[in-house]
Order: structure tokens, then sequence, then C-alpha cells
């Protein structure tokens, strides 16, 4: 039977920092996972598990936003990995998270992981400008666009991104100080890492694509456009379509020249907009109808897509009879 470690068995009176821990009084099995914010968005992930059986990790995604995450893998992997990065490696993602549960199972033996995220504020497709001061500039222009996502295996560990890493583990000190190391050493891999996918960065090249793959992107298509108000997760429809999900990502960008939820987002704010004109809905209601929890959310990408805000272009209606 797995163990199981929930971030939903969270209890702490610091949120910045918490701890989970699992431990099987049958074995010596063990999972210590790790979080420390520091601040403005920016957080470190830990994992270290010793399993001696499967260990299923459930990962609770609280709200939709954007989110930038370099991820270094020490040793070990999921068992049901879809991604295309290097074991022990290294890789680079921009993506749209949306508001979810996530299970991975972890295979027996030794893991540990370290991830660096930064994520957008709640509800919100773009970092703020506090945030984007933390990424080089040459990176930045990247970011801009939510519909940009991309993923970058970075390969091999290099000896210098190893140091940061041991560093981070074994940071010599408590308090303050360590949050402000912890700061610097997170920065530090920022850079080293944006200064690799800039140099090696391989997102812009075309994807071999067959004749099946191109049909299982439009199975994709269909399934995000019929589930529009609860779509799945890019490596969950990945899966379900039976493809890789770095090739997934890349393809779907080929064919339909956008992201998936790019190409979802489109679909969704036409749809409102034609429930507005017909104007037999709240724009609370019409924001729920198209899949958004929060309206002032709806309303933020109304306004990118369209210029105007929800009301404006209902305001202009005429009110039916």
């Amino acid at each position: 039977m797995p163990l199981i470690l929930s971030d939903r068995d969270l209890k702490t009176s610091d949120p910045s920092r918490y701890k989970l821990s699992v431990k099987c009084s049958q074995s010596i099995s063990s999972a210590c996972k790790r979080s420390i914010n520091l601040g403005h968005g920016l957080h470190l992930l830990i994992r270290d598990y010793q399993l001696q059986e499967p260990l299923l990790e459930e990962i609770v995604h609280a709200y939709s936003t954007v989110e930038l995450e370099f991820g270094f893998n020490l040793s070990g992997k999921p068992h049901h990995q879809t991604s295309c990065f290097s074991y022990p490696g290294s890789f680079l993602q921009f993506e749209q998270t949306t508001s979810r549960t996530a299970i991975v199972e972890w295979l027996p033996g030794q893991t540990l992981k370290i991830d660096l995220h930064l994520t957008a504020p709640k509800d919100s497709y773009a970092f703020s400008p506090k945030q984007m001061e933390l990424i080089p500039l040459e990176l930045r222009q990247q970011l801009e666009n939510p519909d940009d996502e991309f993923y970058t295996d970075l390969g091999t560990l290099t000896p210098e991104v190893h140091l940061v890493l041991q560093q981070i583990l074994n940071c010599p000190y408590q308090g303050e100080i360590e949050q402000i190391y912890l700061q610097a050493k997170a920065l530090e891999l920022i850079a080293l890492q944006s200064a690799h996918i800039l140099k090696h960065s391989d997102r812009n090249q075309p994807v071999k694509l067959k004749s099946c793959d191109i049909d299982r992107l439009y199975h994709a298509r269909d399934v995000l456009l019929n589930n529009v108000e609860n779509p799945p997760s890019l490596i969950d429809l990945a899966r379900l379509v039976g493809m890789n999900d770095c090739t997934f990502k890349r393809g779907f960008r080929q064919v339909f020249g956008t992201t998936a939820f790019g190409y979802l987002r489109k679909h969704r704010m036409i749809q409102a907009r034609q429930f507005l004109l017909e104007n037999k809905m709240s724009i609370a209601e019409v924001a729920c109808a198209v899949g958004y929890s929060h309206p002032g959310y709806f309303a933020a990408a109304f306004r990118r897509e369209f210029g105007i805000n929800p009301s404006s272009l209902r305001r202009d209606v005429p009110a039916c009879d």
C-alpha cells in the first residue's frame, strides 16, 4: 500500500515556512517536503524522500495564475513522469496553472529534488513589476505574454548549479540570516539558469509530428472545448491523448498557433462576448459559465482580449424585453 503525503495535512503557525512529513512504521520509509517563502511570490520547495514503497503526493493548486519554475532533480524520479527533462538534471518552465489538485506517484528509492517557483499574484496572468525585477532583462520579454508558455530541458546539473543547490541544502544559518542567505542563492540560481536557457533554448525549433500526433492534438483541442468550465491540466491532457508533455506543448503551439490554454482562453472570451451581447445573464453568471471562479479575473482576461471591460460592452447592449 503506498504512502500518502498531502498538502491538505498542512498545519503550521507560520504559512511562509512549512514542513510536511510522513513515516511508515512497517518500514524505514520517510518523506519530508519543505516549502520556504522568500517573498514577492518566490519560494523554494525541497523534497527529500527515502522510500521502500511508492508514495502518492497530493499537490493542491489554490488558484489560477502563471508561474516560472526552475526545477532541479538531484536523484530519483516520479513514476508517472511525462516531461522530458534529464535525470538527474534541470529544466526551466513558464506556464499557466489552474486551480486544481494533482497526484504524483514517486517510485521507491531516494528522491532529492529542489524547485524554485516564481508565482504571479492570485488570479493574475502577469508578474508584478517587483517580480519582474527578479528576472534578468534578457528573459523578461519572454514572460510578458502568458500564451508564450515554454519548457526547456537544461540537461544535467552543471558544477556551478550543483554547488548552489548543496549550499541551499546545507544552509548554516537560521532566522533572518537564513532568509537573506536563501534569497541570495535563489537569485544566483535564476541567473545561472536564465543564462543557460538563453544560450541553449530550442523551444522555437519545430517538433516533428506524425499524422497520428496531429490527430491526438486535435482530440486534445476537442477535450478542452468540451470542458470549458473545468479543463484538465496540461499534464493530464497530454496523458489522455497519449503524448509526452514536452512534445504536446510544442506540438499544440505548432498546429494551432498558440498554447493549449491560450486557445481555451480565446474560445472562452468569444463565448463570453456572445453571452454578454445576448444580455440574458449577469457578468458574474457569464464569468462562471466560461470557467472563471472570480469575476475580477474574468474582467481582466476580457479586457486583455477585447480592450474593453465586460461592463462597458454590457452598457452598449439594449436590454432584452
